[in-house]
């Protein structure tokens, strides 16, 4: 029938590469030493999970409609080439702490033949996963060197920065170590604190940030120094453990005095409504932010009063063209959107007067350079005149 090929039709995979999961469970998977694991815990019957892929087709499931808390980060063991995942542990059923072994696929298409005896070699891995199910931010805490920590912080100058040896890898394109995550964090932040200008891009998504009263060294800090940074442009905290209250009155400081951040991701973390507030307000001053992403809040949404906030921030704010948020109330969507469309405009019309501006330019810098030939041939053509008069009198 008609409605059973609609069902046939629908099932599979999307446009977009993702699968749904169905109501069974929410899956996460981990990779040690080449061995992925998954781990399947209960959903409600509405829920729907999507499976995206990465590097090396090692794959994470995510909740499309409640995307969890802060998420492990890809990190890798010392001195092991593999990748892992150190993903919240997660129990499938109720009651149970089994995980459930899923074998990652090679270029190939073979199987690896690795087994959880693999994973029971780090104990430290899996006792921490199992501690970051109630804190996001004990990975980055428990994997803190204090002396070298001490000594990141105390340099005043990226010429002592750099003289340091670290156990990590310092590229820019590398992922944090797993032993060394909270170290790694701390030196990133002191570069944005020094005023780096080889890091344009900073990116803790996924990596569980400790609380501020823990360790001040890194979110405390990051969001203080972001104000006098001249050369960062994209910041990406999203699903970073990123808490509220004084966190967000320093970063609402810092956006107020920032010229050169573009790019800012706080979705997916622990902002209350009176949060975001405060980050808005911090918008109406600031100069250079154009993409701006906090939805998916793991707290109270923002309501009438933080829109409000955001649509008089806009009055001012003539960057900001980028918006990743739900905007529930249709008077203030409206108004923001306005806004929005009104900075988009604004920028066009920018880039259409500086190509004119170009084109004459080019054009009055052609005439002059006519206009000298032509006085270059003139004079030219007039000595030689001179010369022949001067022959012919001579001549006479």
């Amino acid at each position: 029938s008609d409605r059973s090929r609609r069902r046939s039709s629908g099932s599979g995979s999307s446009s977009f590469g993702a699968r749904k999961s169905g109501s069974f469970g929410r899956r996460k998977s981990i990779t040690v030493d080449n061995l992925e694991i998954s781990a399947v815990s209960p959903l409600d019957s509405g829920s729907v999970g999507a499976e995206t892929c990465s590097g090396d087709d090692h794959r994470h499931y995510e909740d499309a409609v409640d995307p969890g808390r802060c998420r492990r980060p890809s990190s890798t063991l010392a001195g092991d080439d593999q990748t892992c995942h150190p993903l919240t542990h997660r129990a499938r059923g109720t009651g149970s702490g089994h995980m459930d072994e899923r074998h990652s696929r090679g270029t190939s298409g073979g199987q690896n033949k690795h087994t959880l005896d693999r994973v029971e070699a780090h104990p430290a891995l899996l006792s921490a996963i199992e501690e970051a199910g109630s804190n996001p931010g004990t990975l980055a805490l428990g994997s803190i060197d204090p002396t070298l920590a001490d000594r990141i912080c105390a340099t005043t100058d990226l010429v002592e920065l750099d003289a340091l040896e670290l156990p990590f890898c310092t590229s820019s394109t590398s992922r944090p170590q797993f032993h060394f995550l909270g170290t790694w964090m701390i030196w990133m932040v002191h570069r944005v604190a020094l005023n780096d200008h080889r890091l344009l891009r900073l990116d803790f998504s996924t990596y569980g940030m400790p609380l501020g009263e823990a360790e001040e060294r890194i979110a405390t800090k990051l969001m203080r120094t972001i104000g006098f940074n001249t050369h960062l442009e994209q910041l990406h905290l999203a699903d970073s453990n990123l808490q509220g209250g004084m966190h967000a009155e320093l970063l609402a400081a810092s956006l107020a005095g920032n010229s050169t951040l573009c790019v800012l991701d706080v979705s997916s973390n622990f902002l209350e409504p009176c949060d975001l507030r405060q980050i808005f307000t911090g918008l109406a001053r600031n100069g250079a932010l154009s993409d701006l992403r906090c939805s998916g809040q793991f707290c109270e949404q923002a309501g009438w009063d933080a829109f409000q906030a955001l649509a008089e921030a806009l009055k001012q704010n003539r960057t900001l063209r980028k918006l990743g948020m739900e905007l529930t109330d249709p008077h203030w969507r409206d108004q923001i959107n306005r806004g929005l469309i009104r900075n988009v405009d604004g920028l066009r019309r920018k880039r259409l007067e500086s190509a004119r501006q170009a084109e004459q330019g080019a054009e009055e810098l052609l005439w002059q350079r006519r206009l000298k030939q032509h006085e270059e041939h003139e004079a030219g053509s007039e000595f030689t005149q001179t010369a022949r008069f001067v022959a012919d009198v001579g001549g006479a």
